[in-house]
């Protein structure tokens, strides 16, 4: 046999030697691992993404908000600039409320997953959940006694 067909089943065997050797591996520590050892099964990190939320849901609502503000400034600005005859600029100024109505789009989305999110693995805190014993309130004034 020549040095080339030797080299190619030596390379060959290894190979095969290293997948089957990673299969076993693989296949003896599949009992060990829960099925459901994925991103975000442990329960302190819930627990800190939970205490988190609220911050981050007020953060996206503050920016939301900036952002709305932001749009209403450029809109009177490019009907300015519309009136005085400044075409490119007001081109300008329309791509900037484009892209920041992008902005807008994703911060909804984010905050829709985060409140799914905190509904699916939060449980709600005391300020903000009803208790089941309290009657629903009807608004009608009520007599003292």
């Amino acid at each position: 046999m020549s040095r080339k067909t030797i080299a190619t089943i030596a390379v060959s065997a290894a190979l095969v030697l290293g997948a089957s050797t990673a299969a076993f591996a693989a296949s003896a520590s599949g009992g060990s691992t829960p099925s459901d050892a994925g991103r975000g099964s442990n329960p302190a990190r819930t627990a800190q993404r939970c205490e988190r939320a609220p911050t981050a849901l007020g953060r996206l609502t503050t920016a939301k908000g900036l952002i709305a503000d932001r749009i209403a400034t450029l809109t009177t600005a490019k009907a300015t600039a519309e009136q005085a005859g400044h075409s490119r600029v007001a081109t300008r100024i329309g791509a900037r409320i484009e892209r920041l109505n992008g902005r807008l789009t994703t911060i909804d989305g984010r905050i829709a997953k985060l409140q799914g999110w905190t509904t699916s693995h939060c449980s709600p805190t005391p300020a903000t959940s009803t208790p089941a014993t309290s009657a629903p309130s009807t608004g009608a004034p009520t007599s003292a006694g």
